[in-house]
């Protein structure tokens, strides 16, 4: 089986918690007139800023929780499992006459030295037939579980973009056993349960809307 897939959001939850510097008495210019620098709208002047908001999603419940991720979990192990199953049926041949070219080769050590290299030649041909045939299968789920990570991180993005706008949220950072980027939260600030509801919503109403 594989593994559920994981919340791992780069482009929303990988951020460096660091000091802030800024100016708020003169604008930064660079020294190549080609390359302004842009000063960040946050601190564009002293009125404009304000403490960052930061909260945070816990990632393993948003992975057990999520219909999307457990419905398209299930479909890609279901998968998983008719291409293993494909692997066997074109192996199958393969390896029988793997086995019959073997037992000839063991019941006749007297063959002749061109009848060996021939043997030992189509022995090699046929590992690396079944090579081919698991990799191929192999790299076709990969693909389809890449795809699907994808389509995972664009639908949280899109809805933790417009979750956090409303809400006044400068930076959503994640909370999930050995990938954590988050050492410590406070409680006040988890917002899984909320996104788990909106993100469920919206897949509910986009599985209604195909019927």
């Amino acid at each position: 089986m594989i593994a559920k897939i994981s919340l791992t959001i780069s482009f929303v939850l990988a951020l460096a918690v660091g000091f802030l510097f800024y100016k708020t008495t003169k604008k930064s210019v660079s020294d190549d007139p080609a390359m302004p620098v842009i000063e960040a709208p946050a601190f564009a002047n002293a009125d404009s800023v304000r403490a960052t908001v930061m909260a945070f999603v816990n990632g393993d419940s948003l992975t057990e929780k999520y219909k999307f991720i457990v419905d398209k979990t299930a479909a890609l192990e279901q998968k998983l499992k008719n291409a293993d199953q494909s692997v066997k049926r074109q192996a199958a041949p393969l390896e029988e006459e793997w086995n019959k070219t073997m037992k000839y080769a063991e019941e006749h050590p007297e063959m002749s030295e061109i009848e060996a290299n021939n043997t030992k030649q189509r022995l090699a041909e046929l590992q690396e037939e079944l090579k081919q045939i698991q990799e191929k299968e192999g790299l076709e789920i990969q693909r389809k579980e890449a795809a699907l990570q994808k389509e995972l991180q664009d639908r949280v993005g899109v809805f933790l973009k417009k979750f956090a706008a409303a809400r006044g949220i400068d930076y959503v950072m994640n909370y999930q056993e050995g990938t954590n980027l988050l050492l410590y939260g406070n409680k006040g600030y988890d917002i899984t349960s909320e996104v788990i509801a909106g993100l469920n919503q919206e897949y509910k109403e986009e599985l209604e809307g195909k019927k």
